[in-house]
This record gives C-alpha cells, structure tokens and sequence, in this order.
C-alpha cells in the first residue's frame, strides 16, 4: 500500500482510503475503534520500511527493528529519514544505495558522487552514508555541483582552519 487517508465524518465514524496502483479500499470504522498511531507501512523499499502518519512520512532502515515515531524524534534510530514527499524521500533512498567514491586522500577527504552531487567527506568521518548527510551527522562534509567545488570548498576550510 503506497497511501493512507483517513477522513472524520462524524463524531462517531471516520473513513480510511488505501490506495496501491490501481486498488483503492474504504473502510468505515467508529472513532472508538481508531488506533491511537494509525500508520501504513510499506515494507522493504530497498531495505527501508516507509511508514505513512497523518503527520508525515517515516523510512526505517530494517536493521532498525519496527518503527516508533517517538524513539525517531528523540534520535534513537541511526538510519531513519523523514518529512519528505514519499517522491523525494525514495529519492534519497535511491542514492544510498549507489554512491560512488570518486577521489581518495584529497587532503584528508574522499570526494563521493550521489547522483548529480559531489561530496567532501572527512575521512576520519568513517564510511559515507547519504542518509547521514541528510541528518547533518556529519561535522566535516561538503557538497558542491562538481569535484572542483567540493575541492575549492575543502581548501577554503582547510585556510580557514589553518591546518593546510
């Protein structure tokens, strides 16, 4: 199922709408019979569980166990993304699974390549993870529209430091 709507449609009922391709489903249900974190899963995009809420939508990474919004917010999760359009945050999906190492050792920093955006990763950061540069996890990463940006970004830093 790739969407969920649940509709009030009196202080007693609500309507929900599934939608998957071409299946749509309504189902009638009393107010007191609603879950209290009613959410529509989708499993096993790429190793991500996408979870659908009334206030946005969730991707867990499956080694993560099962999804619960509040243990997202308070950070207990490593590999999680959300508030995206369900288009962008399977975009963002997509380029975890291929980034491409482009420049090892460039004083210090591997120059990645995720689609059409280059990244300056200190390497004392550990292993690239796009969903990392998402969360801002990392303290020394830089983007930029070519190798030759993020390589002007990383001198710029270095000069600024003082350590080049």
């Amino acid at each position: 199922m790739l969407y969920r709507q649940s509709l009030k449609i009196s202080p007693q009922y609500y309507v929900d709408t599934y939608l998957d391709g071409s299946d749509t489903r309504l189902k009638f249900v009393r107010a007191a019979d609603e879950p209290r974190n009613i959410g529509l899963t989708r499993q096993s995009y790429r190793g991500f569980n996408i979870t659908i809420l009334p206030d946005g939508i969730y991707a867990l990474d499956q080694s993560e166990g099962e999804f619960d919004v509040s243990r997202a917010l308070n950070g207990d999760y490593a590999r999680w993304i959300s508030g995206l359009l369900l288009p962008d945050l399977k975009k963002v999906i997509d380029q975890s699974w291929m980034p491409a190492k482009l420049v090892e050792g460039f004083n210090g920093f591997n120059i990645i390549s995720v689609g059409d955006s280059f990244y300056g990763l200190a390497q004392e950061e550990g292993a690239f993870d796009i969903i990392k540069v998402h969360q801002k996890n990392y303290r020394r990463c830089f983007i930029g529209d070519s190798i030759a940006a993020v390589r002007r970004l990383i001198i710029e830093s270095l000069d600024q430091s003082g350590h080049r």
